[in-house]
C-alpha cells in the first residue's frame, strides 16, 4: 500500500460512490475518464459483491466541490456510458503494453519466412 491508514481515512472522508458500474471499465480507464472530466481525486477503488455488482469509490480532493462532481458524474461508468464511448471510439485505451505486444506479434507473422 502506498499510504498509511490515517491517510486512507482522510482520503475517504469525501468520496463519490457509483453503484452498479459496468464491469468492462478498468481502473486505468476510470482514472482517465475522471481526469478528462476534471474531477480531482486521491484514490479510485472498486468492490464487487457476491452477486457480481460492482461499486466504485472515488476519494475526492476538493470536498467543497463534491456536489458539483456528483452532478457532473451522474451518468458515468454505466453500461450506456461504456457503449457510447465504444461506439464513438472514445474509450480510453487501458493497456497500451498489450496493444504493443499484439502489434509486434502481427509484424512478426507478416515477416516470417516459411
Amino acid at each position: 500500500r502506498s499510504c498509511t491508514i490515517k491517510q486512507r481515512k482522510r482520503y475517504y472522508r469525501n468520496e463519490l460512490i457509483f453503484k452498479n458500474i459496468d464491469h468492462r471499465f478498468s481502473i486505468k480507464q476510470i482514472k482517465m475518464i475522471l481526469q478528462q472530466q476534471q474531477i480531482p481525486f486521491y484514490i479510485v477503488n472498486t468492490k464487487t459483491t457476491t452477486t457480481n455488482k460492482r461499486t466504485l469509490f472515488v476519494a475526492i480532493r476538493n470536498p467543497e466541490s463534491i456536489n458539483i462532481y456528483e452532478q457532473q458524474s451522474r451518468d458515468l461508468f454505466t453500461t450506456t456510458h461504456y457503449e457510447k464511448l465504444k461506439t464513438n471510439g472514445q474509450l480510453p485505451r487501458a493497456n497500451r503494453r498489450s496493444n504493443f505486444h499484439h502489434q509486434q506479434s502481427q509484424s512478426r507473422s507478416r515477416h516470417s519466412y516459411h
